[in-house]
């Protein structure tokens, strides 16, 4: 066999090598074998047999010039397509066919919905729609805030989502986690301050969105009897407004953890009982300022402060365990000389972020507005005073349950503390 008949012969059988390489895969699979692979072969080949070996190129003393017509059916267009198949089938691992996406965002992302757009004049606008992640938040079991539905909140959402701080939820019954909007992103407003006229646009907006929750409109229902029952009970001055926006959050918080039947005789009952509740927790945080304001001058120094403080020893709620200096020090910054209600400083004693302000007496957290026990963080004990509530029991200054503000283990401690 002469030079060119070996190499002729050495290409059928490395084809017919890639062949059974792409055969073996698919039949350990239990896969077809396609057609294409036997088709052209002598008989009694098969696609998921050895391979075989090549002809050794012993080099002849003349080559002789011809045609190789000889190579058969293996075209330069069939070489090539069976050379593409065989790189990607080699190179890429293969999908199972009931694999699903990684999640339902990067789905929704892939797709390319369809634009509808609608004919308006100049000077006219169209509403803005909440976008579907509300829903996603909803279902999810997280709280909505009203104030998403302010149109700030809404552009925001639609121009700028993707910079949203995000958490992550469950959604559906795959038991799998997929990020959502943060309803409580700082660029949003905090829903217990805003405005009765910013809270009644919102309002309209939120019980025309709650109809897209369920297949039966419930909860729509349920919002709409809610919003407007509150809407009613503000009067022309306002001055309540401030209790019937704590009772709506109050009120939509407990629906979505415990759906009930709305009533308006039912509703006035909440409101009675919560109002009780806000007095109690007033008259708790007045006498606590109270007893701090009497540590205050008792611990002023001289004789006569050491006599004050006993007479008034009846008063002191906090005296288990408190520093004697604790009502001069703004449990805010950790600097003394001020109280917490009066703190303007702009970052800790010796630096770093504030973690807490003054809303109304109470302090709070900076993000999300929620409620720190100043007892709890005086003398790192409950009183009293103390709602009990351990949730609010984290130091003032880094948020941290594991210790209290004054035993000053995250901030340096004053030196006359």
């Amino acid at each position: 066999m002469s030079l060119s008949d070996k190499v002729a012969f050495n290409a059928k059988i490395q084809a017919r090598n890639i062949k059974r390489a792409m055969g073996r895969p698919l039949k350990a699979k239990d896969a077809e074998i396609p057609s294409y692979l036997t088709i052209g072969e002598p008989e009694g080949f098969t696609a998921t047999s050895d391979e075989e070996s090549l002809l050794g190129l012993d080099t002849p003393a003349q080559e002789k010039d011809k045609e190789d017509d000889d190579i058969g059916s293996y075209t330069p267009g069939t070489m090539r397509k069976i050379m593409a198949f065989a790189g990607k089938f080699l190179s890429k691992r293969s999908r199972s066919d009931d694999a699903e996406p990684s999640s339902s965002k990067k789905s929704r992302l892939a797709k390319r919905p369809a634009v509808k757009e609608t004919l308006i004049g100049v000077g006219e606008s169209l509403p803005l729609l909440p976008p579907e992640d509300y829903n996603l938040i909803w279902h999810s079991r997280e709280h909505v805030p009203i104030s998403l539905f302010t149109r700030d909140s809404i552009v925001l959402c639609h121009s700028k989502g993707n910079s949203l701080k995000s958490i992550k939820g469950y959604i559906g019954d795959d038991n799998k986690k997929s990020p959502l909007i943060n309803p409580e992103d700082p660029r949003f407003p905090a829903e217990d301050t805003l405005e009765f006229h910013v809270w009644a646009g919102a309002a309209e907006l939120m019980a025309q969105w709650a109809n897209t929750l369920d297949v039966d409109g419930t909860v729509g229902a349920w919002m709409r009897q809610h919003l407007s029952w509150c809407n009613l009970k503000i009067t022309r001055e306002g001055e309540d407004w401030d209790l019937i926006r704590s009772f709506d959050i109050a009120q939509r918080k407990e629906y979505h953890i415990r759906p009930f039947v709305f009533s308006t005789r039912s509703h006035r009952d909440r409101l009675l009982d919560h109002e009780r509740t806000l007095n109690k927790e007033k008259a708790a945080a007045a006498a606590a300022a109270a007893a701090a304001s009497t540590s205050s001058s008792r611990g002023g120094g001289g004789g006569g402060g050491g006599r004050q403080g006993r007479s008034s020893s009846n008063s002191r709620p906090f005296r288990e365990g408190q520093p004697s200096k604790s009502a001069s020090t703004c449990l805010v910054c950790g600097n003394q000389g001020h109280r917490s209600d009066a703190c303007h400083a702009q970052t800790l004693r010796g630096g770093g972020a504030l973690f807490a302000k003054v809303i109304d007496g109470k302090i709070v957290t900076i993000a999300g507005s929620k409620p720190i026990c100043g007892a709890w963080n005086i003398s790192g004990k409950a009183s009293q005073y103390c709602r009990h509530n351990r949730a609010e029991h984290a130091c003032s200054f880094c948020g941290k349950s594991e210790h209290h503000a004054l035993s000053w283990t995250c901030v340096a401690k004053p030196e006359s503390a």
